[in-house]
């Protein structure tokens, strides 16, 4: 990015009134102050990305510690199956919806079927007299 240079004319001293004079002075500060700034965002826009930080070593000495008493711990058995042992009250065959009637006829067939457990709370009032 070039910077553009300002050229001032030549002002005679004779024409140079106190105003003139302050306005050049203040000109000649502020492209000191637009030096000082250019430089800094040089300096802050050259800073590097994210710090490189080293992994935490709190783990690898919690793992040294844990080697002198290494003491098994069981491990867990099989998955069992939670809808087994459950009492089945009432068995439903779902027919699926949208299906023609003359499906079969025209060569769809059932590739097969899972079995589902739905568990349902069921609250009624029940009054006795």
């Amino acid at each position: 990015m070039s910077k553009p240079t300002l050229k001032l004319p030549e002002i005679p001293e004779a024409e140079q009134t106190p105003l003139v004079q302050a306005l050049l002075r203040l000109i000649v500060e502020q492209q000191e102050r637009i030096e000082e700034l250019e430089a800094e965002v040089k300096r802050l826009k050259e800073l590097k990305g994210k710090p490189k930080l080293k992994p935490s070593r709190m783990d690898a000495e919690t793992d040294k510690a844990g080697e002198g008493g290494t003491e098994k711990k069981p491990k867990p058995g099989p998955k069992r199956a939670k809808t087994g042992e459950l009492e089945v009250h009432e068995e439903q065959k779902i027919v699926p919806e949208g299906l023609p009637v003359d499906a079969r006829e025209k060569g769809w067939r059932v590739k097969g079927y899972d079995d589902f457990v739905v568990q349902e709370l069921t609250i009624e009032a029940h009054t006795i007299r």
